[in-house]
């Protein structure tokens, strides 16, 4: 399998039944990098990915992934087993 490191880290994090669907820098820090999941159901989770802090931060939804989306900067994005009781 080809690709780089970040290719990789997106793959790690996708669970199951999950596709990467949009991944972007946030405008005022580009050392925060966002991925956003979805599901055929329609339900969504974002990673915030902190370079600076070496974090992974997540935030999910059950349906809307575009209106989630497009506020992914200003949630507070919790540890993975906040969010996903894992």
């Amino acid at each position: 399998m080809k690709g780089t490191i970040n290719d990789l880290m997106v793959m790690h994090f996708a669970r199951e039944d999950y596709k990467v669907s949009d991944e972007a820098d946030n405008g005022s820090d580009a050392n925060i990098k966002y991925i956003g999941y979805v599901n055929r159901d329609g339900e969504w989770y974002i990673l915030e990915r902190n370079l600076t802090n070496r974090t992974y931060r997540f935030i999910a939804g059950a349906s809307n992934y575009t209106a989630g989306w497009a506020g992914r900067e200003a949630y507070t994005y919790e540890r993975y087993d906040e969010v996903f009781g894992e």
